[in-house]
């Protein structure tokens, strides 16, 4: 969703070592760099990469952090990790929800993760579009999803050439806006037979995918209807349905003819007052977790927990260590304004889900049980709506409850390959909120067991 901040204007930085590239026949006009992280930044004793993938074409740079598993890299798979925004740094799920550590306030020290999704897979954290996190290029040419998942599959091509020592098995996972990007880039790489890697599933975590389906839910939500207390009156709760009705309009215009000048109008303030309880200082309601307030963060997150991640990624000795290229942003308003101009938010994502589904990808879908802003009543929607040739089976399915060490942690249901995960006790940011079933969630799914059901099929 549109929730971006600068956050920080530290300028270049110069790396202390050069960095060795890669290049590729397949794509003449891009280069990938590469360099060793010193172990002495204490987030992991793993091996872990930087560098940039730098289209010449265009001048842009896209930074990626890679850490190697923890178990034998030789063997595990690799999985690619795309934050949302849209623009917002991937770094954020590195250092604050399914890294190797979090960064200690107070210390600005890291913090060993027991939990980290790095325990059984390589796991690479990429910025991108251009303006994300590290990334950064005289200009921005990436104004909608699709566009951005050709720059992920060149970085994919690229990635898989320089480090052959990883198997070419790839999950790629997310939340939030990636619930816009995973399905493109899902597309655009099964839409390359002569590709090197395997792609073997896709994950997306309180995902933007349907807006005409997740829209619908916003009142339910804030109303009583997830589980969770009401957070406002009826007067609202009656106002947000008659917003829905003519919100549902625009939406639909975009669907049956998905143009920027047909999709855009769609962010405008008819829809956004579907949201309107975030932006009440009364209320102060956390737009990630129900149960929460709003706490001032550094990031505008909500969350003064991960004020120690930014400051400690503005250390200059941080920043050396990476061979970061430009200061970090957080979260890019320029990324928010260019894929809003475009109505990219509202364009119907859930179709390159079909595609991928008839393609035989396996998908995960899951969604933590406190979030609003992309919440689970809306996940269960939307899956439940799409179409694709095991719609029926599917949407019959009951959600069963789905346990971690014998305790119930969530609800369940799958078919074919499709799977809904809803997680208790947990907000938007599923792996920081519920660490331990969140890597038990990843590490049955990358094992093969698609029903998470805590074997192996």
């Amino acid at each position: 969703m549109k929730t971006a901040a600068i956050l920080s204007c530290l300028g270049l930085v110069v790396a202390s070592a050069i960095p060795d590239f890669t290049t590729s026949s397949q794509f003449p006009t891009k280069r990938l760099s590469a360099r060793s992280v010193p172990g002495d930044l204490g987030l992991d004793d793993v091996q872990q990469y930087t560098g940039y993938l730098t289209a010449n074409e265009t001048g842009e740079h896209f930074f990626y952090w890679t850490v190697e598993s923890r178990n034998d890299p030789s063997k595990d798979p690799v999985i690619l990790w795309l934050q949302g925004g849209p623009g917002c740094s991937s770094m954020t799920g590195l250092l604050y929800e399914n890294g190797p550590s979090f960064i200690d306030n107070a210390t600005l020290t890291p913090i060993h993760n027991p939990h980290s999704w790095n325990n059984n897979a390589t796991v690479v954290y990429l910025d991108q579009p251009v303006d994300s996190g590290f990334s950064w290029g005289q200009t921005n040419n990436t104004d909608t999803s699709a566009k951005g998942a050709k720059e992920v599959y060149a970085f994919l091509e690229l990635f898989f050439q320089r480090f052959p020592q990883y198997p070419k098995t790839l999950h790629v996972a997310g939340e939030s806006y990636a619930g816009h990007y995973i399905p493109s880039v899902g597309a655009e790489i099964l839409r390359h037979p002569e590709r090197s890697f395997d792609l073997k599933s896709v994950v997306i975590g309180n995902g933007l995918v349907d807006v005409l389906q997740q829209y619908k839910e916003y009142q339910p939500m804030f109303c009583g209807g997830g589980g969770v207390p009401a957070v406002v009156g009826p007067e609202v709760c009656d106002h947000l349905d008659d917003t829905l009705a003519a919100c549902n309009k625009l939406v639909e215009t975009c669907y049956n003819n998905v143009t920027s000048a047909n999709c855009v109008p769609v962010g405008g303030e008819l829809c956004s007052n579907l949201t309107l309880p975030f932006y009440n200082e009364t209320l102060n309601i956390n737009p990630y977790d129900i149960t929460k307030k709003c706490e001032p963060a550094l990031d505008n997150g909500c969350y003064n927990e991960s004020d120690g991640m930014t400051r400690w990624l503005e250390l200059p000795r941080v920043l050396t260590a990476i061979g970061a290229e430009h200061a970090w942003n957080g979260c890019s308003d320029n990324v928010s304004d260019l894929f809003y101009s475009t109505g990219d938010p509202f364009r119907p994502a859930q179709r390159d889900v079909t595609f991928m589904l008839q393609h035989g990808l396996p998908v995960l879908i899951y969604a933590g049980a406190h979030d609003i802003i992309c919440n689970w009543l809306g996940q269960r929607a939307w899956t439940d709506a799409l179409p694709w040739h095991g719609h029926f089976k599917f949407r019959l399915k009951k959600l069963r409850p789905w346990h971690v060490d014998g305790k119930v942690a969530g609800a369940v249901k799958s078919h074919a390959g499709f799977t809904f995960l809803r997680i208790e006790d947990a907000g938007h940011m599923v792996p920081h909120d519920q660490p331990k079933p969140a890597l038990e969630m990843i590490n049955r799914w990358i094992s093969g067991d698609y029903w998470l059901v805590g074997e192996k099929h």
